[in-house]
């Protein structure tokens, strides 16, 4: 068995997001839903229906305050799966405080909303 060779470990989620494709200069290129599937430290996994061709990539969600929380990332790779969609994954950029910011609340929204669906 290979033994896992991600710095940090995913935490499975199911948490809609809006992601933002950027151009060289930061410029919005697109503007799209999709579905996070995992988080780490390091980034997020995303389910979307079109591929993302974009080097940067902005992700935003709604937390359990209702306050928007975003974070750039860089996209990693992005391909399609069986089921037809797309799976991207998108690596952090920023402080380690932005990225703890980030995921703490995906995490949080993650849980309250699927206990309160219970």
């Amino acid at each position: 068995m290979e033994s896992e060779r991600r710095e940090f470990p995913r935490i499975p989620i199911r948490v809609a997001v809006h992601y933002t494709q950027l151009d060289e200069s930061g410029g919005i290129e697109s503007e799209l839903m999709g579905l996070a599937l995992d988080v780490s430290l390091g980034g997020l996994l995303l389910e979307s229906k079109d591929f993302i061709s974009a080097e940067n990539v902005s992700v935003h969600f709604v937390d359990i305050e209702n306050t928007v929380r975003t974070i750039g990332c860089r996209m990693i790779y992005s391909r399609r799966v069986r089921d037809g969609g797309v799976h991207t994954g998108l690596r952090f950029q920023g402080s380690n405080e932005a990225k703890v910011d980030f995921v703490s609340h995906i995490i949080r929204a993650y849980f309250y909303r699927r206990k309160r669906a219970a």
